[in-house]
C-alpha cells in the first residue's frame, strides 16, 4: 500500500493532525455533532488494575458487554467538573494569569500545521509539522521570533518529509522523527541536531539507498528519552495486521523491535526503566481501541489492550477510542489523553459516516492503577506536565480550541480569550519550562504564557 492510502487510513489515529479535529472545528460534512447541552454530570473516576504487570484487557476493568472503557461520566463543553485525584503532592503551580498570554506568528516558510514541540529553554524551542500530504518543516524559536530550519542534503529537500515529533536532551542534542516519502512509499525518518545543523541518522526500518518501496511502509510518531544515550521512538507500520516499530538509541546506533496489532502515537517515561507508550489497536471489526504498553528496563509488555467480545460492529455506528499523547511528572503520576469518537450513519470505514460525536479521553496512572476522568465533547491531542499539580492538555472542543489545566484537584477549561479571538484552529501540542513558561501551537501561531 502506498503512503497516501496509509495516511488516509490513519487520519483518525493522529488526533489533531487530520480529519477529526477539522471536523470538530468547523462542523463541515460531519453531520450530527453533539451539542453542548448533551453533557452529563460528572461521575466518580473509574480505577483500573495496575498497568505494570502486562495484564490483558479483561483484567483492566473493561466492560464485557461492549468491550469499551468503563464510563467515567461526561461534562458539557466548557463545564469545569472534577476529575481523577492526583498523587496529592504539595507541588506549586505557576500563576494562571489569563492576561499574560501572547501570540507569536509562524512565518509562511515555517510550520503551518504543528505536530510536536520541545525546547531546552524558553529561548530555544523547536516545532515540527507541516500540511497533510505535503512537505513538512522544522521551525526554531530564539525567544523573539520563529524561523525555519533547513533540512540536510538535496535528497530530503526534494522529498516529501513529514516530521511528526521532536525531543532532545539539551540544546546540542535534539531528535526529530517522522516519515520520508519516496514515490508514494513511507520510510521512518530520523534526524539529529548537533547544535549547528541537522543530519539524517540511519535506523533499522529506514529505506535502503532512498528506495522507500523496499522498506516497511512505516512512520515514527513520537520520540522521548531519559538522556543522550537512552532515546525511544515509536510509530506504526501499515500491514495486515498493523504493527508498531519501537526504536532505541543507545548513544551509538538505533536498534529496532516491534509490537504487533497496534499503532503507537506517544512515548514518555520517568526514567530508563519506566517508559510508557500509548496509541490504539485495530479490532477485527475495523475500529480503533486504546492501547498502553510499558517498558520496565528489560522488555515491553502490554499494560492495556482491547479484546473484542465479538468481531461485529452494528451497521448504524462505530466507535473509535484513541490515545494520542502521554506525559507525566514521575512514576506515580502519568497522564494520557485522546478521544472517543462515535461515527453515525452507514458506517463502512472512515469518511463514509453521516456524523461524528467525539468526547475527550483523559487517563491517569498513580503508580498502581489507571483512572478515567470525566469527559466532555471534544478531542485532546497533547499533554505536558510541569509537576503533579501543574498539567496542561490541549485539543479541540465542540466549537472552539481547548486548553485544559490540572491543579491536583480537578481539570478546568482555561482556554485564553486570545486563542478564541484569533480563530485559532485545533491546538495540537503543548510544552513548557520549569520556569513557568508554557507554549501551545496552532496553525500559523504559537501562544505562550507568561
Amino acid at each position: 500500500m502506498n503512503i497516501s492510502r496509509m495516511r488516509a487510513a490513519t487520519q483518525v489515529l493522529r488526533v489533531g493532525r487530520a480529519g477529526v479535529a477539522a471536523c470538530l472545528a468547523f462542523a463541515l460534512g460531519c453531520g450530527g455533532l453533539a451539542g453542548e447541552t448533551n453533557g452529563l454530570d460528572a461521575a466518580p473516576p473509574v480505577a483500573r488494575d495496575s498497568g505494570r504487570d502486562g495484564a490483558r484487557a479483561d483484567a483492566m476493568g473493561r466492560s464485557s458487554a461492549d468491550g469499551g472503557i468503563p464510563e467515567a461520566g461526561r461534562l458539557a463543553d466548557g463545564a469545569p467538573g472534577d476529575a481523577s485525584t492526583g498523587p496529592g503532592t504539595d507541588a506549586t503551580s505557576c500563576p494562571l494569569d489569563a492576561g499574560a498570554w501572547t501570540s507569536t506568528y509562524i512565518p509562511s516558510a515555517g510550520v503551518q500545521a504543528p505536530n510536536s514541540m520541545w525546547g531546552s529553554a524558553a529561548n530555544d524551542v523547536w516545532l515540527v509539522g507541516g500540511e497533510f500530504l505535503s512537505w513538512g518543516t522544522i521551525s526554531h524559536y530564539d525567544g523573539t521570533a520563529w524561523s525555519p530550519s533547513p533540512y540536510p542534503g538535496d535528497d530530503l529537500k526534494t522529498s516529501n518529509v513529514q516530521p511528526y515529533a521532536v525531543w532532545g536532551s539539551g540544546p546540542t542534542d535534539v531528535w526529530v522523527v517522522g516519515s520520508l516519502d519516496h514515490a508514494g512509499f513511507a520510510s521512518p525518518l530520523v534526524l539529529h541536531w548537533d547544535g549547528s545543523s541537522w543530519s539524517p541518522v540511519a535506523n533499522p526500518d529506514a529505506a535502503d539507498g532512498g528506495d522507500a518501496s523496499a522498506a516497511p511502509n512505516c512512520y515514527l510518531a513520537s520520540v522521548w528519552g531519559s538522556g543522550a544515550t537512552d532515546v525511544w521512538a515509536v510509530g506504526a507500520c501499515m500491514g495486515a495486521p498493523w504493527s508498531s516499530p519501537i526504536l532505541h538509541w543507545d548513544g551509538t546506533a538505533w536498534s529496532g523491535s516491534s509490537l504487533p496489532d497496534m499503532q503507537l502515537s506517544g512515548v514518555w517515561g520517568s526514567g530508563a526503566s519506566d517508559v510508557w507508550a500509548v496509541g490504539s489497536s485495530t479490532t477485527t471489526a475495523g475500529v480503533q481501541e486504546e492501547v498502553i504498553v510499558h517498558y520496565d528496563g528489560h522488555s515491553w509488555s502490554t499494560a492495556f489492550e482491547y479484546s473484542p467480545p465479538a468481531p461485529v460492529v452494528k451497521s448504524e455506528y462505530a466507535v473509535d477510542k484513541i490515545l494520542s499523547s502521554v506525559w507525566g511528572s514521575g512514576p506515580d503520576d502519568v497522564w494520557s489523553v485522546g478521544s472517543v469518537c462515535t461515527y453515525w450513519g452507514d458506517y463502512g470505514g472512515y469518511g463514509t459516516s453521516n456524523g461524528v460525536d467525539c468526547d475527550e479521553s483523559i487517563l491517569h496512572f498513580d503508580g498502581a492503577s489507571w483512572t478515567a476522568s470525566p469527559s466532555r465533547p471534544g478531542a485532546l491531542s497533547g499533554v505536558w506536565a510541569r509537576n503533579a499539580c501543574d498539567v496542561w492538555a490541549v485539543g479541540q472542543g465542540l466549537i472552539k480550541p481547548r486548553v485544559m489545566h490540572w491543579d491536583c484537584t480537578r481539570w478546568s477549561d482555561v482556554t485564553p480569550a486570545l486563542v478564541t479571538s484569533m480563530f485559532a484552529g485545533n491546538l495540537s501540542t503543548v510544552w513548557g519550562t520549569q520556569e513557568c513558561d508554557v507554549f501551545i501551537a496552532s496553525a500559523n501561531e504559537v501562544f505562550s504564557h507568561p
